[in-house]
């Protein structure tokens, strides 16, 4: 059996990361989707247990006492992670499994999982339009879509340790791309 495989996406807030990997769960319908543990609250439509698992500050830190996730994070105040034994299984099976991180968790579970993963930067063309997104959203305060903009220096920082760059200026172009490389990692793996 062919051995799994972890596509760890990351990107600004409002590139399309979240759109992508649900595109690509609609085309590749056995393909894994690794969903996250948070302490954020849920936005209007997310649905616990498909978009993340909302758990609280305290079952988050018993997660972490407990071993339970291969990585988390602390973002924009909230508490980010990867629960472990979901991925271990669909590994197992010769998955494709993919991640939707920030920076840090990318290159967290790429120290992990060397030869089985892939990481991929989402890249959009100008940061206007990433403030553009998030305000169309209307899911966040000004406030709170300043703060995920100021993490972009960070992000644009580790940009370059990612394996594939693909820029979001068309959402079908981007897909195929991502495609494309995903492809020749499942035939080296």
């Amino acid at each position: 059996m062919k051995k799994g495989v972890l596509i760890l996406f990351a990107a600004h807030s409002g590139a399309g990361k979240t759109t992508i990997i649900r595109k690509l769960l609609k085309r590749h319908q056995d393909w894994f989707f690794s969903v996250s543990a948070t302490t954020r609250k849920p936005r209007p439509g997310e649905v616990n247990g498909k978009d993340y698992w909302f758990v609280t500050r305290e079952e988050f830190e018993s997660m972490i006492q407990q071993n339970k996730l291969l990585e988390y994070e602390e973002v924009h105040g909230d508490y980010y992670g990867t629960p472990a034994e979901p991925v271990k299984k669909a590994l197992e099976q010769g998955k494709v499994c993919l991640f939707d991180l920030d920076v840090r968790g990318v290159m967290s579970l790429k120290k992990q999982f060397p030869e089985q993963s892939l990481s991929i930067f989402i890249e959009v063309p100008d940061i206007n339009i990433l403030r553009e997104r998030l305000i169309n959203r209307k899911t966040e305060s000004m406030e709170q879509i300043e703060k995920r903009l100021s993490r972009i220096p960070l992000e644009v920082g580790m940009k370059d340790s990612f394996d594939v760059v693909v820029e979001n200026y068309s959402l079908d172009k981007a897909i195929e791309n991502i495609e494309h490389v995903i492809k020749k990692i499942k035939e080296r793996c």
